[in-house]
């Protein structure tokens, strides 16, 4: 999905010279530039020799009227511009600056008028999720989900341990039958399934789980019972 949001126009804005865009490595990812921009840099002069110190790309991020804070990413890479994020708490504040070190050019201002439609969603999706794009009221919200979970998670044990079957002496976990009809059991899956592979850890988890639930049923079938 990331992929296809960064490259079908929906996403990552155009570079400003065609076909600029570059993956850094892993270690020269800058920080705070975004899910939309994560990893991507501009190619710069070989700045082994900088032109000037660190308060020069300070300037010239003050001058281009960075909102502060703002954090600076220096690439270990000599032919990568360096990246200026501002730390916003609201998506639409977001913006970052390229700025080749060599000559404290701007190569590119990047902000979130020029993402794409889906990155702005996604992005908007993020700020929100974790609680800083409406201020406090999204966080007490987020904070509402959660305890949602607790309870949910707390009651579940509960309401299954005050009904378990009594067949659950006789080595059996007492888990639900499995529903009756094909209908029923396709609409399982057909929710099941997607979730599955649009999350692949949440997929994974449940195929552990069905896993486990298998091998216990066989461990629990070859043993004789105890009255």
């Amino acid at each position: 999905i990331m992929d296809v949001v960064k490259t079908s126009g929906l996403g990552r804005p155009a570079a400003p010279v065609a076909g600029a865009w570059q993956r850094a490595g892993h270690a020269d990812h800058p920080d705070g530039a975004g899910w939309t921009m994560e990893g991507m840099v501009l190619p710069a002069h070989d700045h082994a020799a900088m032109a000037g110190p660190l308060s020069g790309m300070v300037e010239r991020a003050d001058a281009a009227r960075l909102p502060r804070p703002y954090m600076i990413a220096i690439p270990a890479a000599s032919d990568t511009t360096w990246t200026v994020t501002a730390q916003v708490k609201r998506v639409q504040d977001s913006r970052a600056l390229y700025i080749d070190p060599s000559d404290h050019r701007i190569v590119a201002d990047i902000g979130f008028s020029q993402f794409g439609a889906g990155a702005k969603a996604i992005e908007w999706g993020i700020y929100t999720h974790q609680g800083t794009q409406f201020g406090a009221i999204n966080r007490w919200i987020m904070l509402a989900g959660c305890i949602g979970i607790w309870l949910l998670a707390i009651s579940g044990t509960v309401m299954w341990w005050t009904r378990r079957p009594p067949s659950l002496s006789a080595r059996r976990l007492g888990a639900p039958a499995a529903p009756d009809g094909l209908r029923l059991r396709a609409a399982v899956l057909g929710i099941v399934v997607p979730l599955g592979l649009i999350y692949p850890l949440t997929g994974l988890s449940l195929i552990a789980a069905l896993l486990a639930d298998r091998l216990l049923r066989v461990a629990f079938r070859s043993r004789p019972a105890t009255r």
